[in-house]
């Protein structure tokens, strides 16, 4: 996806850009940069919160 829009950017650059056309081009890749965060954030939540479960029985089984 990533590899597209870089693509998308030098089609763009072999014309003439006009501002409209960076102004999307930015929108669209931090869009992607937002969405790869969160997920990757997601992931990070989840694995904290079994840590934290099994770290929770541990302490209870004692």
């Amino acid at each position: 996806m990533l590899i597209d829009s870089i693509v998308i950017l030098f089609v763009h650059i072999n014309k003439l850009i006009t501002f409209n056309e960076v102004v999307i081009f930015l929108l669209i890749c931090f869009y992607l940069y937002a969405c790869i965060l969160c997920e990757c954030l997601f992931m990070l939540n989840l694995m904290l919160s079994k840590v934290l479960d099994a770290m929770k029985t541990l302490c209870l089984s004692f």
